[in-house]
């Protein structure tokens, strides 16, 4: 996946998103790389729902949490969508968007600021993560040490399902996302 996503003309990759202003229409969203407009923004970040500083001026009818997509379900017909959160959630969502069942939108942005759409870490040797065992001996470990662990871990749950990569990806790819207008679309991991 890896290699798609550095074949694909318009995705960057460790970029932060500094600030969302509010447009006439829609919301503009800074990187130290330049500015992606967009109608509707949501945001899909952390395991927890969380809302960025920068966009809870916004929060509302056009900004809102990926947790609330499915209550919402906002008309997105003729729009240009940004999808902040390059795990879980902002894969699905981007499925979601990106099939049309919310209306087929304008355009679509992703916005992640992890270096790649990663997947999750399934390999046999995961599991021991969640033994008691290895829960034990690492709540002992000092907490430099703890952290280095747990950012080698992150993947074990917070990483995108190869089902949904491949749903996505295939998508993206299949349908040439990025040439098609009626797909029309861009993905930009690595942005804060």
């Amino acid at each position: 996946m890896a290699w798609v996503a550095h074949q694909l003309p318009n995705t960057q990759f460790d970029t932060p998103v500094l600030n969302i202003t509010p447009r006439d229409s829609g919301f503009a969203v800074n990187t130290p790389h330049g500015q992606l407009t967009c109608d509707h923004l949501i945001v899909g970040t952390g395991t927890q729902p969380f809302m960025p500083d920068c966009a809870t001026p916004f929060v509302g009818e056009a900004v809102f949490h990926a947790s609330e997509l499915a209550l919402r379900q906002p008309d997105l017909r003729d729009k240009k969508v940004a999808i902040v959160g390059g795990g879980q959630t902002g894969a699905d969502v981007f499925q979601h968007v990106f099939d049309g069942e919310f209306g087929k939108v304008a355009h679509i942005d992703w916005i992640s600021r992890r270096p790649n759409l990663q997947g999750l870490d399934e390999n046999p040797f995961t599991d021991q993560y969640f033994m008691p065992d290895y829960a034990a001996q690492f709540h002992g470990l000092e907490p430099n040490v703890k952290h280095t662990q747990l950012a080698q871990q992150k993947l074990a749950s917070d990483g995108i399902t190869e089902d949904c990569l491949k749903g996505s990806i295939n998508a993206c790819i299949t349908t040439n996302m990025c040439a098609d207008p009626r797909h029309g679309g861009d993905c930009f991991p690595g942005k804060r």
